[in-house]
């Protein structure tokens, strides 16, 4: 017969082992969009709205391949990892493949996959692109049949001032459905700072399960402010539901006129199995001391 002794130890010896193994995922996830969309929103001159950019993903080449700018510029996207296939009038994207990058506010290191549409990014063109002279809607339509599964993994849509001449790279702006640290699954809007290695979270929402998809958008709607707002709302059969609007805007120019816009996914790299393996070992070293004792 075991001991109370000994069985509580080994209790505290599997909880140790069952902690590990949710703080080591075994794979990552392959999420899927639908539709990236840039537009102008409607204004005195424009009263209807115009679409600048549509990439619905049916001709079955996945980026850095893109269909034409409405003006009937060539377009493409700067790709980090591995994009496709596209089938069916959507875009599979799977951080698996994504590019290994350091993690921002906390240690450790991401799987990344992002697809940044190349948009005007010249200071004397103030019409074209996503400029602090002008206005822009950017939505990304996903698909809700894969969701995370990890803390802190997620899909969503991103402004960037990366590679922009005057710009640090730390004018990040995302729009994302996620894990939260606690493993709660939300929709969150906040700012990137790569270069202080900090995240400012300007709010979230619980997500509601049940829906088809979800649209994410971020919209500078002012062309005189470089406020930038967050919605989102979910999609079923087809129709759109009403937008949920977050109450706090961001400021995506600073030192730089321009942004870009990407989708992307991340998902938390496992820890290496020596180093589980190792802690596994401990464990059970500890577990063999306290049976001694």
């Amino acid at each position: 017969m075991i001991s109370a002794k000994t069985s509580k130890t080994l209790c505290t010896c599997l909880s140790v082992i069952g902690l590990l193994s949710v703080i080591t995922p075994a794979s990552a996830t392959v999420f899927s969009i639908d539709e990236f969309k840039i537009s102008r929103p409607a204004s005195a001159s424009n009263p209807t709205g115009s679409v600048a950019f549509l990439d619905s993903f049916d001709n079955g080449v996945p980026p850095p391949n893109a269909p034409n700018f409405n003006n009937g510029n060539a377009a493409s996207y700067t790709v980090t990892g591995v994009a496709g296939p596209e089938a069916n009038g959507s875009l599979n994207f799977d951080t698996a493949l994504g590019a290994v990058r350091d993690a921002v506010g906390r240690p450790g290191q991401n799987l990344v996959f992002d697809a940044r549409i190349n948009t005007n990014i010249l200071n004397t063109d103030t019409t074209n692109g996503l400029k602090a002279a002008n206005t822009f809607i950017v939505d990304g339509l996903f698909n809700l049949t894969a969701l995370p599964v990890l803390p802190r993994e997620g899909f969503g849509i991103r402004l960037s001032d990366s590679g922009i001449s005057g710009g640090t790279g730390n004018d990040i702006l995302d729009l994302f459905v996620r894990q939260n640290a606690s493993g709660t699954l939300v929709i969150e809007f906040r700012r990137v700072d790569l270069v202080a290695d900090f995240i400012t979270s300007y709010g979230s929402f619980v997500y509601a399960p049940g829906h088809d998809q979800v649209l994410l958008e971020l919209s500078k709607l002012d062309a005189t402010t470089k406020a930038v707002q967050a919605s989102f709302a979910y999609v079923d059969a087809g129709v759109t539901g009403g937008f949920t609007t977050f109450g706090t805007t961001a400021d995506i120019f600073n030192g730089e006129n321009a942004t870009r816009a990407s989708f992307r996914a991340t998902s938390p790299i496992p820890i290496p199995p020596t180093i589980f393996l190792s802690l596994l070992g401990l464990a059970a070293m500890v577990t063999v001391r306290k049976l001694k004792a």
